[in-house]
């Protein structure tokens, strides 16, 4: 992997197997990090670094980042030693927290040792869950033949990556340009186009045209959650390397605006610092601590998700989250993992019936033919429960002894409990977001889903509504 543009380029030795995982790794050279990299950090550079570590040597910011740059140069052991460190001294800036993770499992791949990289995985996890370490911890699953916590974490990230708008905190997403160039082509001016076009300008240092192409990206108010935030991110990033801190200030009021987290809130309030804003600087940490506390809710609650994404737990979910919603009503974290247990429950069910052969298959004793199954399928479909319990209702006041019909029957009962209970959780979510309107297009397709047109119509009314991007 090479890494070049005004920085110097760097070949990073890595085995296949290292390669394959390395996906999602952000740059990180042996020279000094330039600030148009990262954002406005307090330690952006090798150099804030050793003047942090002069004052205090116990600096983990610090530490964090010049274990970083280690990894860059193949100093694989000097890495984990350095990163370990600053782990344990908890640095306080997010982005150099997760680095320190990511470079840390990196560093044991690139030395062969699987087990300590799928160890620092989990930490990773379990500090901040990602759709991609959750990828990177399944790959290590399957090298370490570990086919059943394989399976789990491939879950988990499935459901992670499908969830752009869960509710759930993603992380700072970048997007990739030639990808994004594939997709559009044929639209230049679309949003998906324009967002690659501006990612690279970035990469070229063209920071000026990045700032144009994003900006008129994100007027046109793309609707996928993962590619808005990579566009924030580059204007953000385009921004400081121009040293216009207003207009990175601005980018972060609108990205908080749309999806509040507490590492945007703190790059407003060092925006506002390099700007002289003092109160503004206040106000912004003051909002980064609420927000924190709020992230760091959101991964106790991974505990409860994971229950809700396995079919032998998700009752047992279901009963612990009713039970905190008694005791904390407002939790909304509380109520999209529980929002989560419905709609699994509704979807393993229907794949449950898709899964019965056409043939005549037995079930509680009764044989049931192709016809029948397929009104089981229908019974599991929110959209087709209603006529489906009509019909079968029909049948068993004809013939109380219709065996069939009572099993159709009780299926439809089943979906609607749960249905209704989607719904609940649904209606809440909506009155109430979460996360500015990035979660409001999915809630507006589960309502779809569930048959509520008219509660889907309110969360996308609410997408769109007012300020905008």
């Amino acid at each position: 992997m090479i890494f070049s543009k005004n920085r110097l380029a760097v070949v990073l030795p890595l085995t296949a197997i290292a390669t394959m995982l390395l996906s999602s790794v952000p740059a990180l050279n042996a020279e000094p990090v330039d600030s148009a990299s990262f954002a406005v950090h307090e330690i952006t550079t090798l150099n804030d670094a050793k003047k942090a570590l002069a004052k205090d040597p116990n600096c983990a910011d610090a530490i964090a980042c010049i274990g970083c740059s280690k990894y860059g140069s193949g100093d694989y052991k000097g890495t984990i030693a350095d990163l370990t460190k600053a782990l344990d001294l908890n640095p306080k800036d997010s982005y150099w927290k997760r680095s320190a993770y990511s470079y840390l499992t990196y560093s044991y791949i690139a030395l062969h040792d699987y087990a300590n990289a799928l160890v620092n995985c989990k930490k990773n996890l379990a500090w901040e869950p990602r759709a991609n370490v959750y990828s990177d911890a399944a790959k290590l699953c399957g090298i370490l033949n570990k086919p059943d916590e394989q399976k789990h974490f491939l879950a988990l990230a499935a459901d992670f990556s499908k969830s752009g708008g869960s509710g759930l905190p993603m992380s700072t997403m970048n997007v990739d340009p030639e990808e994004y160039a594939k997709q559009s082509k044929g639209a230049p001016n679309s949003s998906d186009a324009l967002i690659g076009s501006g990612a690279r300008k970035y990469e070229a240092n063209d920071y000026k045209g990045a700032i144009a192409d994003l900006s008129k990206a994100l007027s046109l108010k793309p609707k996928d959650a993962i590619k808005t935030t990579g566009a924030y991110s580059y204007l953000y990033r385009s921004y400081v390397a121009i040293q216009d801190y207003q207009g990175a200030l601005d980018c972060c009021k609108k990205r908080l605006e749309w999806y509040p987290r507490a590492d945007v809130a703190t790059h407003a309030a060092l925006a506002c610092k390099r700007l002289g804003k003092l109160d503004e600087e206040k106000k912004y940490e003051a909002m980064a601590k609420s927000l924190q506390k709020y992230e760091n809710r959101v991964k106790e609650a991974m505990k409860s998700l994971a229950l809700a994404s396995n079919p032998n737990t998700v009752d047992q979910c279901l009963v612990q989250v009713s039970a905190q919603l008694k005791k904390d009503p407002e939790n909304a974290i509380v109520h999209l993992v529980k929002l989560r247990c419905h709609g699994n429950k509704i979807k393993w069910r229907s794949e449950l019936h898709y899964t019965l052969p056409a043939s005549k298959t037995n079930r509680g004793g009764t044989q049931m033919d192709a016809k029948t199954t397929e009104a089981l399928k229908d019974a599991d479909d929110p959209l087709k429960v209603e006529k489906t319990l009509s019909t079968v209702q029909a049948r068993l006041k004809t013939n109380p002894n219709d065996a069939e019909a009572g099993i159709i029957k009780a299926e439809c009962i089943y979906t609607k409990e749960q249905r209704d209970g989607a719904i609940t959780e649904l209606t809440w979510l909506i009155d109430h977001p979460v996360n500015g309107k990035s979660e409001m297009p999915m809630l507006a397709k589960m309502s779809q889903q569930m048959g509520c047109p008219e509660l889907a119509k309110k969360a996308l009314s609410q997408s769109t509504a007012d300020k905008g991007h």
